[in-house]
């Protein structure tokens, strides 16, 4: 599923280590319509198109054990804590009627 949408996961499970979900699309973008993501998968199906997986070496991995050192995780904690204060500073939609 990842693939498909274009996303990848970082899941931590302790503070140091977790896991890597690569979610590259073959196909290089993934915000299409049903027809040609339909069509994306037959060349996935047939091998007429790139691999997902993170390395080229023939093989399609795309789920990873990670390690990573404390100031990966300092970095990453200060990145999270500004994307949460700055969700919480955000007004929630409302819906305006104009007639």
């Amino acid at each position: 599923m990842c693939s498909v949408t274009n996303i990848s996961v970082l899941i931590f499970s302790s503070t140091y280590y977790g896991f890597y979900i690569h979610g590259r699309s073959a196909h290089g973008f993934a915000d299409t319509d049903l027809v040609t993501l339909k069509a994306y998968l037959k060349k996935e199906a047939e091998e007429a198109c790139g691999t997902r997986g993170l390395v080229p070496d023939g093989l399609e991995r795309q789920t990873f054990r990670i390690a990573v050192p404390p100031s990966f995780r300092t970095c990453y904690d200060r990145l999270l804590a500004i994307t949460h204060s700055a969700a919480a500073n955000t007004k929630p939609f409302s819906v305006v009627s104009i007639f």
